[in-house]
């Protein structure tokens, strides 16, 4: 079982540092159309934008392991 996890951390590894930086980077675009102040957006970027870029990409991990094995899952939205 132990060489299971060691295998499976590799691919989880690569989707979670991909899918970090592309969460940031969809947080911090979808900040900056809002309409509050600038000091607000700054403060939204440097808390809550970076905390979810380190949270959901644990969903989006799940969410495409789920995907594979031929549930509905909101990435069906993305990739048809």
């Amino acid at each position: 079982m132990e060489r299971f996890f060691q295998a499976l951390s590799v691919p989880v590894g690569f989707v979670y540092f991909l899918a970090g930086p592309v969460t940031f980077i969809l947080s911090v675009v979808d900040t900056w159309q809002t309409k509050m102040s600038v000091v607000w957006k700054l403060v939204f970027n440097l808390t809550l934008d970076a905390m979810t870029a380190a949270f959901w990409p644990i969903a989006w991990i799940v969410w495409g392991i789920k995907h594979y094995n031929g549930y509905h899952t909101p990435l069906a939205l993305l990739f048809g």
